[in-house]
């Protein structure tokens, strides 16, 4: 598959992505569908891997992408809680906390945690303090 058909592909399945969360939006029925749950997680991995974002500067200012924003919202009812632990660290959460920091060169100090959508943005050199950062 070349390029230009390959991201045809991925336009299309964006967009059906969010045809399938506008709709959950409206109709809150809709998120014990299978195919309404893999569609928000599929747009939360994008935020996480830094294909989508929440908000983006245009030339007339920042845009918020408002179906994504509902992504994000609707994550969470579909999510269970789950106990994390990291060392003698336990959280209680929906979201998956954030690995893999050195192979990404982030440089992370105690008690600093990220969640899954973190998008990996941060490089080489940048410090995270204490707190939770929830960034995407």
């Amino acid at each position: 598959m070349d390029l230009v058909s390959s991201q045809n592909l991925s336009l299309k399945k964006i967009q059906m992505s969010r045809a399938i969360i506008e709709a959950a939006w409206d109709d809150r029925a809709l998120l014990q569908k299978e195919e309404t749950q893999q569609a928000i997680r599929s747009v939360i991995d994008q935020l996480d891997q830094g294909i989508l974002r929440v908000a983006e500067p245009t030339d007339n200012g920042w845009q918020v992408n408002e179906w994504v924003k509902k992504a994000v919202v609707l994550y969470f009812p579909i999510q269970k809680m789950e106990t994390i632990e990291a060392g003698p660290l336990e959280f209680h959460d929906k979201v998956p906390l954030k690995t893999g920091y050195k192979e990404k060169g982030i440089r992370v100090v105690p008690h600093a945690s990220f969640w899954q959508t973190t998008n990996g943005k941060l490089g080489l050199g940048d410090v995270t303090q204490a707190g939770h950062n929830f960034l995407g």
